[in-house]
């Protein structure tokens, strides 16, 4: 305000407004610092979208240009179709002369100064929604195609692209003189179409052969004039009505027995079907006898239900002879199977293999002077292999002491490289010497004098989690999760058919 006021007039006042403009990026506008770059940046959206605007303009000016003549052209073509349909008194241009009779009398006079009676009430309606019937002619047929046609043409074509021609300019927003000018002359465009397309809609058609219909069914409806009755007429009347019941009573004899023929014709049906059904079933049990069949024990039986009662047995009294016999009824008390409802859902399976026991101990000298006491059949998880040996320990076969000396040994470490003697040794020089594990090769560090960030980040749950969640883990844990499944539902659901073909 200041500077609009006084900023010519007073020297540090334009100095301070121009060094604050120029060099501290203030907007005066905005009344704060705005950031040069940001400023760039919306300066070059701008240009942008002035550039975008200025074609979007361009298209739409083209586009009007182009379909003008045709969009003329039409809207004349259907006002001229509806003028020619619909015509007005104004239109019809009656030059004879107007002949009246001049009526020169009191009463004629007096009509003119009349009073109207207060109480008289004139009641007209106007139905806005009442359509405009026209009937389909030879003479108007032709003008009806066109305007249905124009019709046509304006609602699919014109309007739907003046619309978008506006949505167009409402995004572009230019308010210059050219500007403006095109968004009227595309309002008033739509304006005229949307009156013109309403004003169809007022038209009711009927084409020529609904008019042919109702001609029809008018000259069908003929009037019949009935005579009166007699009571003669009434006696024939009764007689025909018991003759008429005969004949109902007979018609239905008739259909009772076409009713037998249909019912015959549809067993005839069903002994094909029953026929083919015998067929199918016998090609089923054939198919049965090929298909491959699981047998499953009686713990499938019972494999979910949990109130199962105890199973028992009945006992028979030997009486000394070779005949088994109850003594009586007293005697017959059922015993509960040994080991209850469980020997119902326990299924027993038979080792199809022979079992070898284990006989021999690893029997390797140990440190302590003792013998190693592990029992396995090949290999002994901490020595290797299992061969005979004696009291001492030492092995028995030459053959064995080939075998065992062709496996690689372990490598002996030194007793200087003692980790007690090794730790008093560093704490001493504060020089590391451990011997590089075989195998292992450690890691140089590239910045030693720094601190490592992400030892924070390096914890046991960690270095877990980078292994269970692996991807290749995680796939070796599906398949073994899958397989157990596929071998629970074998074992519980391999009598269905959908199992039967996985199992094999």
């Amino acid at each position: 305000e200041w500077y609009s006021r006084f900023g010519k007039k007073i020297y540090k006042l334009n100095a301070a407004y121009t060094y604050l403009k120029k060099a501290k990026n203030v907007d005066f506008e905005v009344k704060d610092i705005v950031d040069p770059k940001k400023r760039k940046e919306e300066e070059e959206k701008e240009n942008k979208a002035m550039i975008l605007n200025k074609e979007h303009l361009k298209k739409v000016t083209s586009e009007m240009e182009e379909m003008k003549f045709e969009i003329k052209a039409t809207i004349t073509s259907l006002e001229s179709c509806f003028s020619l349909l619909l015509p007005t008194p104004e239109e019809f241009n009656i030059d004879a002369p107007q002949y009246t009779n001049v009526i020169h009398s009191d009463d004629f006079e007096m009509r003119l100064f009349g009073v109207i009676d207060p109480r008289h009430t004139v009641k007209i309606e106007f139905d806005k929604n009442k359509k405009i019937e026209i009937k389909e002619c030879e003479e108007n047929s032709d003008l009806l195609s066109a305007t249905k046609e124009a019709f046509t043409l304006i609602k699919n074509r014109f309007l739907p692209k003046t619309k978008a021609w506006i949505e167009l300019l409402c995004k572009v927003n230019d308010k210059t003189e050219n500007g403006i000018a095109i968004m009227n002359q595309a309002l008033a465009q739509e304006d005229k179409l949307n009156h013109l397309i309403t004003k169809y809609n007022m038209l009711k058609v009927t084409p020529l052969e609904d008019q042919a219909e109702d001609i029809s069914s008018d000259s069908d409806l003929e009037e019949v004039v009935l005579p009166k009755a007699d009571k003669r007429s009434l006696q024939r009347e009764e007689i025909g009505f018991l003759t008429e019941s005969l004949e109902l009573s007979k018609n239905k004899t008739e259909m009772c027995n076409n009713k037998r023929n249909s019912h015959s014709d549809h067993d005839n049906i069903k002994m094909k079907i029953a026929e083919s059904s015998v067929e199918m079933s016998e090609r089923k049990k054939e198919l049965l006898k090929i298909a491959p069949k699981l047998p499953f024990d009686i713990d499938l039986y019972h494999w979910e239900d949990e109130k199962l009662p105890t199973p028992t047995m009945l006992p028979v009294n030997c009486e000394g002879s070779r005949f088994w016999s109850a003594g009586t009824s007293e005697d017959i008390t059922e015993i509960p199977v040994p080991g209850g409802s469980s020997a119902l859902r326990t299924r027993v399976i038979e080792f199809s293999g022979e079992f070898v026991p284990v006989k021999r101990a690893c029997r390797v000298p140990l440190p302590s002077g003792k013998l190693c006491p592990r029992k396995d059949r090949i290999k002994c998880p901490l020595h290797g292999l299992i061969v005979d040996r004696d009291d001492k320990g030492y092995i028995v076969n030459e053959e064995d002491k080939r075998k065992m000396a062709t496996q690689p040994a372990k490598a002996v470490i030194p007793e200087w490289q003692d980790p007690k003697l090794l730790a008093e040794l560093k704490a001493a020089t504060g020089i590391d010497l451990k011997m590089p594990e075989k195998g292992k090769r450690k890691r140089k560090v590239k910045h030693p004098g720094l601190t490592d960030l992400n030892a924070a980040k390096k914890t046991t749950k960690a270095r877990l989690s980078k292994k269970i969640f692996n991807k290749a883990s995680v796939k070796r844990v599906a398949a073994a999760m899958n397989n157990l499944d596929h071998k629970r539902h074998r074992d519980k659901f391999g009598d269905q058919f959908n199992y039967v073909h996985d199992t094999c």
